[in-house]
């Protein structure tokens, strides 16, 4: 992956803290958690999409580690209808930890709803298996030309 962040890059204070992860199920999978420096979140309802064997191992081990922290957000945004409730959960802890925390915050997922609605907002995104939104509405032409 050459651009792995997607969506509000830019920092006029130069170098920053390691991002601020937010986990939609891709991510957790993937064991994002145990592999990518700085803070990992994810909600509730995201784990429990979390069932297999594997997936649920790895999951484990980075609650274990303190390498994950699941955290419900205090208030639900309004989303696109197209997400689901798990995806809005991930949108409102992603703008709620960039409220409290500052910094970079990255939404991880290979929602293209969900891409789209934290770009919207000003979140980056970073898919885990997918091109990413963008990528794939310019290869299709549905996207942008410039």
């Amino acid at each position: 992956m050459n651009e792995p962040l997607r969506g509000s890059t830019s920092s006029k204070n130069g170098p920053t803290r390691d991002p601020v992860f937010v986990h939609d199920a891709p991510g957790l999978f993937a064991g994002l958690p145990l592999l990518l420096p700085g803070e990992h979140y994810t909600t509730p309802q995201v784990v429990e999409e979390v069932v297999d064997r594997e997936s649920r191992e790895r999951l484990e081990r980075a609650l274990n580690l303190g390498r994950l922290r699941v955290e419900k957000p205090s208030r639900l945004v309004e989303a696109h209808r197209g997400l689901s409730g798990a995806d809005v959960s991930v949108l409102s802890l992603a703008i709620e930890l960039r409220r409290r925390l500052g910094g970079r915050v990255v939404v991880v997922t290979d929602d293209y709803a969900l891409q789209k609605e934290a770009s919207k907002r000003g979140l980056e995104y970073m898919p885990v298996k997918t091109l990413g939104f963008e990528k794939a509405d310019r290869l299709t032409g549905r996207g942008r030309r410039n």
